[in-house]
């Protein structure tokens, strides 16, 4: 699989065909999720608003996501969701018979999600398939933009790009000030950004997914125009400049986690 790939043949190759996407959508279905943190994203939803997850899978972040919502009386908000796999969403679809499930891709939206205005838009490792080099990037998030309300909030977590370790064949990507930068060209102003706890992607038998990363998780207001760079964007790219200095054995003064 090669840096020309689109996001298409990756998603079928490695989610919809044989052994591989079975493993992956049973070891999917046992993702559990911080209730504090799914209930703040409740909490974020303004009454009767509307919620969207972008890239759902098999749907286990969704399903875990209205069980808390209905925990907490909130029957008022719609709950949206869709994913490029066909077979994913079905999937997805069965486990959240409350929510509208789509197959649809966040760079091209073809479905009735491109004409909705979403309260909260969740993505969550989908936007490493999408080949700056092809402008999927900036396509998926136009999309974004356009598909988040007014003063809507925007959540992207994804396992960070670093410097000290090999890029993932056919998969692109993000520093922490990559995603931050781009965020913010199409309109979104940071709120909060984080880098969470390593996370393993697959097992060592899977040459492409071996490797620990530390994950992103940042949240943004969309205000429809570019904002005035942050204080946490120096400290982006301080970060940036830390990690290459210990690839190349230099020192730095930052924690790097």
């Amino acid at each position: 699989m090669t840096k020309n790939n689109t996001n298409q043949e990756i998603t079928t190759n490695y989610f919809e065909e044989g052994e591989q996407a079975k493993a992956y959508k049973e070891r999917a279905l046992k993702n559990v999720f911080n209730q504090k943190f799914l209930s703040n994203i409740i909490d974020n939803i303004p009454q009767s608003g509307k919620f969207l997850d972008a890239g759902c899978g098999v749907g286990s972040f969704l399903r875990q996501l209205i069980d808390v919502a209905k925990n907490k009386g909130r029957n008022d908000v719609e709950f949206f969701a869709f994913d490029y796999s066909k077979s994913m969403a079905e999937e997805a679809q069965k486990l959240n018979p409350e929510a509208k499930v789509f197959h649809d891709d966040l760079k091209n939206l073809n479905s009735e999600i491109g004409s909705h205005s979403f309260d909260y838009v969740n993505t969550r490792d989908v936007l490493y398939f999408f080949n700056p080099e092809l402008g999927e990037r900036d396509a998926a998030f136009k999309n974004l933009s356009s598909i988040t309300k007014k003063d809507g909030i925007l959540m992207v977590s994804m396992r960070e790009k670093r410097f000290d370790k090999e890029q993932s064949s056919g998969f692109f990507d993000f520093s922490e000030n990559d995603l931050r930068t781009i965020m913010q060209k199409f309109g979104f102003k940071i709120e909060k950004s984080e880098i969470g706890n390593k996370k393993s992607y697959g097992s060592p038998s899977q040459s492409n997914l071996d490797r620990f990363y530390d994950y992103l998780n940042i949240v943004a207001v969309n205000i429809g125009e570019t904002p005035s760079p942050t204080l946490g964007d120096s400290y982006s790219a301080t970060r940036v400049e830390a990690l290459k200095n210990k690839k190349s054995g230099q020192s730095s003064g930052i924690k790097l986690g």
